[in-house]
């Protein structure tokens, strides 16, 4: 059995880097010698320094993973669809309940008992207090979650918790930094570790990023076409005649379709390659204008040449066609 844990996710994405602008990141390792709520709960008492928000998580369950949001304290959510029960109140996140609001296709992991139903993660037993959709529609809540963070204690493991405070004020921030040292010490933390984040990104910043994207992706697709053109003249110049004889021969309009499929798929091979390399140096600027995830793998850079190439094939394959065609018949006449 998959033993169930608590991991919170961070979407690393330009948008992200946007709305975390002013925010705090850090971890905190799982171990039986600390107790990660009290220190959770002491950096909570900053609330003058600190707002509180959703973070996106995911429950790892036996057979399945389920995605969803975690809620610290009071929070302004409106336009939740509830076909069953309710929506979290000030009194839940304030008293600590272990309580969680479920999409309607998620209470198959859920369990009726003494008229309540319940969702076990981990060694905890989560009340579900209402559930989320429409009887007779699809909404976007009816695969997701909230759960009450507040109340929820996390499984000891050898892994890490991250948390996300957003601050009031950026002037607070190394304040509140100050603060979580100071507790964390004060709990014996050996592995406090703090995440960077970008603290201000503005508009002009975004336009650039975009503008700098679009001329990297006009400069590889000429880079392939110009390739491929230039590979096809060169095949053609000590291939044409052989056209034409073939041709004068009674070689139909099909054969000479198969003939120009396989100069295309030569050109293929030889074009990933070129552009397998072009990519390898490309991929490093996209993924520093975009903070994406740099994972230089064979297989992510091949599918993305590859789609460049098919559209490449797109945009090109009828006008080789009817060079071909064309020259056939130019010296078939001359002939």
């Amino acid at each position: 059995m998959v033993k169930s844990i608590l991991q919170t996710i961070i979407y690393k994405n330009h948008l992200n880097n946007i709305s975390n602008a002013n925010s705090i990141k850090f971890t905190l390792p799982y171990s039986s010698n600390i107790n990660t709520e009290n220190i959770i709960n002491e950096i909570q008492n900053y609330k003058e320094l600190i707002s509180f928000e959703a973070d996106n998580i995911v429950f790892h369950i036996p057979g399945d993973v389920i995605y969803g949001k975690a809620i610290y304290s009071k929070m302004e959510i409106t336009n939740i669809p509830i076909v069953e029960g309710r929506f979290f109140s000030i009194d839940d996140t304030l008293n600590k309940s272990n309580t969680v609001i479920l999409g309607k296709d998620l209470t198959k992991y859920s369990q009726v008992e003494n008229n309540k139903r319940y969702i076990v993660i981990g060694n905890k037993k989560l009340e579900v207090i209402g559930i989320m959709g429409q009887d007779s529609k699809k909404t976007p809540y009816d695969k997701t979650f909230y759960v009450n963070l507040a109340g929820f204690i996390l499984p000891n493991e050898n892994l890490e918790s991250l948390y996300n405070y957003k601050l009031i004020g950026l002037d607070n921030q190394n304040i509140l930094k100050e603060n979580i040292i100071n507790i964390c010490n004060k709990y014996n933390v050996q592995d406090l570790n703090f995440i960077n984040s970008r603290e201000n990104i503005t508009i002009g910043e975004i336009l650039d990023s975009i503008l700098m994207y679009i001329p990297i992706t006009i400069i590889v697709i000429l880079f392939i076409l110009i390739n491929i053109l230039n590979i096809f003249k060169f095949w053609w110049e000590n291939n044409k005649y052989n056209f034409i004889i073939n041709r004068m021969v009674g070689a139909t309009k099909l054969d000479i379709t198969k003939i120009a499929i396989k100069i295309l798929f030569k050109q293929f091979i030889i074009s990933m390659i070129i552009t397998y390399f072009l990519n390898l140096m490309l991929n490093p600027l996209i993924t520093s204008i975009f903070n994406f995830n740099n994972e230089n793998n064979i297989f992510s850079i091949l599918i993305t040449t590859g789609l460049m190439f098919l559209l490449t094939i797109i945009i090109i394959a009828a006008p080789i066609y009817k060079l071909i065609n064309n020259e056939i018949n130019k010296n078939i006449r001359g002939i």
